[in-house]
């Protein structure tokens, strides 16, 4: 296991591979949504077209978390089948806490889901899906009534970083204005 940092703030200065993940992203596209996160799913970057296809994980920059924003209502307009999608991703910080022990960053967001009652509900199951790099999810695009289906990639790089991509496998629906 990699150390685990001492505090639950982000580090001062951006490591290589966060500053290589954020140009990576700022590069995609306007089809490509994607994001990059710690190792508890808290929003580091997004780029313009997470924005302006799928929604803005939260207002404030320290509430920007990918787990607890399953638990919004902006999630469950946009994610199709978004109980799957939660207890799927549930059972990924399960693992991500056996894999970083004492992380106190995991302890932190485990911390905030307890006071999330359906989150709680899933998080006692113990359940861990497939640990799957790439996984189908159907989402509604912003200002599309019409849901299509996408891919999400998700990968984890050593130093706790996550990427995050939302591949369409066609083109996203037009936007309705």
């Amino acid at each position: 296991h990699e150390p685990a940092p001492a505090t639950v703030g982000e580090p001062r200065q951006a490591s290589a591979s966060q500053a290589v993940l954020e140009r990576l992203i700022s590069l995609a596209g306007p089809d490509l949504p994607a994001l990059v996160c710690d190792i508890a799913w808290n929003v580091l970057a997004r780029n313009q077209a997470m924005t302006d296809r799928i929604a803005d994980p939260a207002p404030q920059a320290e509430d920007r978390n990918v787990i607890l924003w399953l638990f919004t209502p902006e999630a469950e307009r946009i994610i199709g089948d978004v109980s799957h999608t939660r207890g799927a991703e549930i059972g990924q910080v399960h693992l991500a806490l056996a894999r970083h022990p004492g992380d106190p960053r995991l302890e932190h967001l485990l911390a905030r889901l307890r006071q999330v009652p359906e989150a709680c509900r899933l998080w006692d199951r113990h359940h861990i899906s497939e640990d799957a790099v790439i996984s189908p999810r159907r989402v509604r695009a912003r200002g599309s009534e019409a849901p299509c289906m996408a891919d999400l990639l998700s990968l984890e790089f050593p130093g706790g970083l996550r990427l995050l991509v939302l591949v369409p496998r066609a083109a996203w629906p037009a936007v309705s204005r």
